[in-house]
């Protein structure tokens, strides 16, 4: 089935993600972020509004990650009605 305009849109911005996180520097680049974007540690803080930041922090991280490893072959076979 060829792609619809929606899923070649995602697959070109997942194509965007991975050419820039997969090289060597940006692999090096995602690694920081994780460290720094508490995705190893806890969120948690006495004041809410550095809790806030925190989380902020990690949902970004959180987004790239993700749309790096998203499956768009299973979301197109999902869009399809085929079971995945």
């Amino acid at each position: 089935m060829p792609d619809s305009p929606e899923m070649r849109l995602l697959r070109e911005k997942q194509n965007r993600y991975k050419r820039v996180f997969e090289s060597e520097d940006g692999k090096k680049v995602l690694e920081d972020l994780r460290a720094y974007c508490f995705v190893r540690n806890t969120t948690y803080s006495d004041h809410p509004h550095r809790m806030a930041l925190n989380e902020g922090l990690r949902m970004a991280f959180l987004h790239i990650d993700n749309f790096i490893n998203l499956d768009l072959e299973r979301i197109q076979k999902l869009q399809g009605g085929e079971n995945a």
